[in-house]
């Protein structure tokens, strides 16, 4: 008997993965209906990671959810969605997924304009209080409670932790809001930070960026009743997170103060550390610290939204081993004026504090973008073999000067700088540089030519990948075959041309990907095509 297609499918575990992780959640449904046996092979795949603790209370008999299904808020696009539990819960289809469930996304955006910033639940303490006897999650290792649009109160988040937290939950993230100007309240955090303790022994990786001080505002009446209620502890945030044996951890630059600080020194695995900089956090004098501090910290990021506070931590000089530097300036306010004092940058800092810097990312937000190379010329002290400028603009001339500060860089990305054909030339005589990424202007139908490179030029024999956002990509779809012939008369080794990431163009519709999908493999295909030829005619 000749075997089924879902049978030779199921008998490649590699194969399933990739169509389950692809596929959209209604086909995911479809897939687990094949058999018995493909349902046994792709759960595990299926419900390792769920986005939406809706989609995972959908498993209980009875439930109610308004809006009923996603498909409401293609066209609705609200932020809240009420659960309302039954009177009487049977969990048995809940435990038998339940142990497939390795990641839980409270909150979650399901497309451009889909998200799920506040949860209504109704009976909510039968859940609550099953939990507080059975582990809901028995596997579950990473919890995330940031909600998109930072609506989400206290009393809500709080819930949230202490109902799904597991013993072998190994990463935590909550946080109401990306922006620095709301941070949850310091009780709040000191008792979601001693509960975790007690509950999660080999939690690892925490992200709960707490304002350090008692907050004399907050987001709704709930929470001021929430954070009254914590306020009969005395609270021990930092003490809390200083005696666990955390790797990653995100939380305020508070932790740097005088009187936080030698808790820090307790954490003698932390590898990454994520801070979120006030002006007010830094306010007294930095404590002089030795090499010594914080042995194994490798990478440090800062977000802020100025500049000085940045210089303000980098200060504390107790990155001396970091390698990996990420800073992230938030966008002001337009009606905000900065002086000519606030709106510079110095760089120094850096070369001075983290000497031994391999890979930076800066992202200047927009108002404290260098206006020229020399800006950047500091930083080739810096042996950097990985660099990201974001929210920079740069000419011609600065990005000719750019290898040359940077020699030794195997990978550049410079996402919202828009540059010509004829740019791509200042990155042709870079021996190191190997990846290169950039919003990339193309000549559209009708115009001159690509230009050629001078035959004098140096090549860049290492480089393999360009990485592009490609501008006006409607007017690039009838020849792509002069632009292929150019990409490889600059670099004759190159490999693939790739679509841009999201991560560096957070706004919708900035990027077209399916006109940058269509462009990159077409050349990709030409590419392939050209060096065939070459090397048949060796």
């Amino acid at each position: 008997m000749m075997e089924s297609s879902p049978s030779r499918v199921s008998r490649i575990p590699e194969l399933v993965s990739f169509i389950c992780r692809f596929a959209t959640p209604h086909t995911r449904g479809s897939l687990l209906r094949v058999s018995r046996s493909y349902f046994n092979i792709t759960a595990p795949i299926v419900w390792e990671s769920v986005r939406g603790v809706h989609n995972l209370l959908r498993l209980i008999p009875g439930v109610s959810i308004d809006p009923p299904n996603d498909l409401y808020f293609q066209y609705k696009a609200p932020n809240t969605i009420t659960i309302a539990l039954p009177p009487v819960l049977n969990l048995d289809r809940f435990n038998s997924y339940a142990p497939y469930v390795q990641k839980l996304e409270i909150y979650t955006s399901n497309g451009d304009s889909i998200f799920y910033d506040q949860i209504t639940l109704s009976n909510w303490t039968l859940l609550s209080k099953h939990s507080q006897r059975y582990t809901l999650l028995p596997n579950l290792s990473q919890l995330t409670l940031t909600s998109p649009c930072g609506r989400a109160d206290e009393t809500e988040l709080f819930i949230w932790a202490m109902t799904f937290m597991s013993p072998g939950l190994t990463t935590l993230r909550v946080s109401p809001d990306t922006s620095v100007c709301q941070h949850l309240s310091l009780s709040f955090a000191s008792t979601l930070a001693r509960h975790a303790k007690s509950t999660c022994p080999n939690l690892h990786t925490l992200s709960l960026v707490s304002s350090g001080v008692e907050r004399t505002r907050t987001w709704s009446s709930k929470s001021t009743q929430l954070s009254s209620a914590f306020a009969i502890w005395e609270p021990s945030y930092y003490q809390c997170i200083s005696t666990m044996p955390l790797r990653e951890l995100c939380c305020g630059a508070g932790i740097l103060l005088p009187s936080n600080i030698c808790l820090v020194g307790q954490l003698a695995c932390l590898e990454r550390l994520e801070l979120y900089c006030r002006s007010e956090s830094l306010n007294q004098s930095p404590a002089q610290l030795g090499p010594e501090f914080l042995p194994l910290l490798n990478e440090l990021s800062l977000v802020a939204m100025y500049w000085s506070d940045i210089t303000s931590v980098l200060e504390m000089d107790i990155y001396s081993r970091v390698k990996s530097l990420s800073i992230r300036i938030l966008g002001l306010d337009q009606e905000v004026e900065l002086s000519d004092d606030e709106s510079s940058i110095d760089l120094e800092p850096i070369v001075l504090y983290t000497p031994a810097l391999i890979k930076l990312q800066i992202d200047f937000g927009g108002s404290f973008a260098p206006r020229d190379a020399a800006a950047l010329q500091v930083l080739d002290a810096l042996s950097l073999q990985d660099l990201t400028l974001v929210n920079v603009s740069l000419s011609h001339g600065a990005l000719e000067k750019l290898p040359l500060i940077f020699p030794l860089a195997h990978t550049i990305r410079i996402p919202q700088c828009e540059l010509n054909l004829e740019d791509l030339q200042c990155f042709s005589q870079s021996s190191e540089l190997v990846h290169l990424a950039v919003d990339l202007s193309i000549l559209p139908p009708g115009s001159r030519s690509p230009l050629q490179p001078s035959s004098g030029s140096q090549v860049a024999s290492k480089f393999r990948t360009l990485e592009i956002n490609a501008l006006s990509t409607t007017t690039m779809m009838v020849d792509l075959s002069p632009l292929a012939r150019y990409l490889l008369s600059i670099w004759p080794n190159l490999q693939q041309v790739v679509q841009t990431s999201n991560s560096y163009w957070p706004y919708e519709g900035y990027v077209d990907f399916e006109g940058n999908d269509i462009i990159t493999n077409a050349l990709n295909a030409l590419i392939s095509a050209y060096r065939t030829i070459s090397n048949l005619s060796k």
